[in-house]
């Protein structure tokens, strides 16, 4: 068995309202950043796996995405692994 670190980004899908990006949005606009166009709050969920390799580790991410950690009707994700120690 090896140890993965496993960063798994949730955010909204697109088309589906972001309450909370839109009032990070207007709070930087009224702290006076004019350039910033939009703006959207995700959540990052890190784990350390431990499995035979990373493609079991990438399988057992996604299943844990797709059965609890995210919503998929309104939300997306992107997992990302790498060896850990």
């Amino acid at each position: 068995m090896k140890i993965f670190e496993v960063k798994i980004e949730i955010r909204p899908a697109d088309g589906v309202l972001d309450p909370e990006g839109k009032a990070v949005l207007s709070t930087i606009g009224r702290l006076g950043f004019g350039g910033v166009r939009s703006a959207t709050v995700g959540k990052l969920v890190e784990l350390t796996v431990e499995a035979d390799d990373e493609d079991l580790a990438r399988k057992d991410a996604r299943r844990l995405c797709e059965e609890f950690l995210s919503n998929p009707v309104i939300e997306v994700f992107s997992i990302e692994v790498s060896p850990g120690g």
